[in-house]
């Protein structure tokens, strides 16, 4: 017959996520630590700064397709190879149609094709993917998170 504390007949212990007390802790840390991941994520990423000022007149600007609304210039003494900068969807900036023309002076001119730009938005602090396309009149670009941009020389002020 076979004894009590004879190793071969004593039950085995439970292994420790089956028993309900640590499985119970080894979830909720689970929770625990995929929300906190989740908050931590999220506060690195960078978010879009609230608007400081009233929105924008919407004004058309005439020769160019319809959405294309009017910006201030934000960098007056760049003239070439266009002087103004036009967003041509809602969700377009006008600091971000500025920095495309920034970009778009230092590599084209108002007879370039297609031409490929890196744009850092001044809103999200991200780099975008730009593409260009002047026809003579006038550039289109588009990129980034569904922006339209267009280029063009203003006669007035």
């Amino acid at each position: 017959m076979s004894r009590p504390d004879d190793p071969d007949t004593s039950p085995h212990p439970r292994p420790w996520w089956k028993d309900p007390r640590y499985a119970g802790i080894a979830a909720a840390l689970v929770v625990v630590i995929g929300v906190g991941g989740y908050f931590g994520i999220n506060t690195q990423r960078p978010h879009a700064a609230q608007p400081t000022s009233r929105p924008r007149p919407l004004v058309h600007v005439d020769g160019l397709p319809p959405g294309a609304t009017r910006c201030d210039r934000v960098y007056k003494s760049l003239l070439v190879p266009f002087n103004s900068s036009a967003p041509g969807t809602p969700v377009t900036t006008c600091g971000f149609a500025e920095q495309v023309r920034v970009e778009y002076a230092k590599h084209s001119s108002t007879q370039s094709g297609v031409v490929s730009l890196k744009v850092v938005s001044p809103t999200t602090e991200l780099q975008y993917d730009v593409t260009c396309l002047a026809n003579g009149v006038y550039a289109t670009c588009s990129g980034g998170a569904a922006a339209v941009i267009y280029l063009y020389n203003r006669t007035a002020p």
